[in-house]
């Protein structure tokens, strides 16, 4: 249950930067690249996969209840309007425009359609080590 909560709290300081609020002209754009660049299927796959890896850590793991949990904290549905307005307050209108010119294209749909699947191998691999580095630390210190 430690390296659970352990978890939420590296992926809510990985997606740190979205959790922000405030107003831009820029929503629009902003939603649009968010659609192109799928945000939403990527912090999908995300969680699926520290569900996935918890649940094989604790095999008596409730796995729809341990979704339920992180879409709760860190789903799209959390996490759509912060994140809207931070992309909204990063870039600048000619930016998001080039951004979605980018997404738009045939490089750029080929990186959408990847990004999901490789922001999940990437969490995959800092759970690993965060099981690791959480094994080492409870170990005792040996003098």
């Amino acid at each position: 249950m430690k390296c659970f909560k352990l978890s939420i709290l590296l992926l809510t300081l990985t997606f740190l930067p979205i959790i922000a609020f405030a107003e831009n002209p820029n929503d629009k754009l902003s939603i649009e690249y968010l659609e192109l660049s799928k945000t939403k299927e990527t912090l999908d796959m995300t969680i699926e996969t520290y569900v996935q890896q918890f649940s094989a850590q604790n095999p008596n793991a409730d796995k729809d209840k341990m979704r339920e949990s992180f879409n709760a904290y860190m789903g799209w549905d959390v996490l759509k309007a912060p994140t809207i307005q931070i992309v909204s307050h990063t870039f600048t209108e000619n930016e998001l425009k080039d951004i979605i010119s980018f997404y738009k294209s045939q490089s750029g749909k080929s990186y959408a359609e990847k990004s999901p699947q490789l922001s999940a191998e990437i969490s995959k691999i800092i759970a690993e080590n965060l099981q690791k580095a959480m094994s080492k630390s409870q170990q005792p210190k040996q003098q």
